[in-house]
């Protein structure tokens, strides 16, 4: 799990470093409150080790995805924030039939702004499903995003974003722990409300005087 935390600090570096420059070239300035959600869907294979079983077992899962989040921009163009997120995976295995299954997931997440609207996102995600009688599933994702910020007001913004996602189901059985890996990409659409106390969210370019 570690080696997930710093492949995401380091994904996200190169855009937190834009925070070294001043206000009036920030995108997005600190203070800014970050509200919204997103959906998006995608398509992956996955392979499970199973100490019951003989060889892994391989397929494809098809994952929708709701999120709610929320946010504060600590510094210029550098926000932090915790988020909740539902969701519903298809499994389809080479040996047996389909399975759908639904997780609710949370943590944080570290979002980063380049001063023409992109954006990267970094987060994990863990979870856990009791549901399954003498098993316990848990749960951990890993995640970033690349999106980019269009302000269809001066507060709220659409956002499509592209995801590179590794997600890791442990099943813990009195026969063993089963361990299921999934990495693949995802697309979707987020809707954000940038809230400032009482002044702009995005810091518009300086105009020059004509006198």
């Amino acid at each position: 799990m570690r080696y997930i935390f710093v492949l995401l600090f380091l994904a996200a570096l190169p855009l937190c470093a834009q925070t070294k420059y001043g206000s009036q070239n920030a995108f997005i300035k600190n203070g800014n409150f970050l509200l919204g959600g997103s959906v998006n869907g995608s398509f992956r294979s996955y392979t499970r080790d199973s100490p019951t079983e003989q060889g892994d077992d391989k397929g494809t899962v098809v994952d929708f995805k709701g999120d709610a989040r929320l946010g504060y921009f600590v510094f210029d163009n550098l926000g932090i924030g915790a988020q909740a997120s539902i969701h519903h995976f298809n499994y389809k295995s080479e040996s047996t039939s389909s399975n759908p299954i639904t997780y609710l997931l949370y943590g944080p997440f570290v979002r980063g702004y380049l001063n023409n609207g992109l954006f990267g996102e970094a987060g994990v995600g863990f979870g856990a499903d009791n549901s399954v009688p003498a098993t316990d599933t848990r749960l951990l994702e890993g995640r970033f995003t690349v999106g980019y910020s269009i302000f269809i007001t001066e507060k709220v913004a659409l956002e499509p974003i592209i995801s590179l996602r590794y997600l890791q189901n442990k099943f813990i059985t009195a026969a063993g722990t089963t361990r299921q890996t999934e990495v693949g990409p995802s697309f979707g659409l987020a809707v954000q409300a940038f809230l400032f106390r009482g002044s702009m969210p995005v810091n518009k370019m300086f105009r020059r005087s004509s006198y």
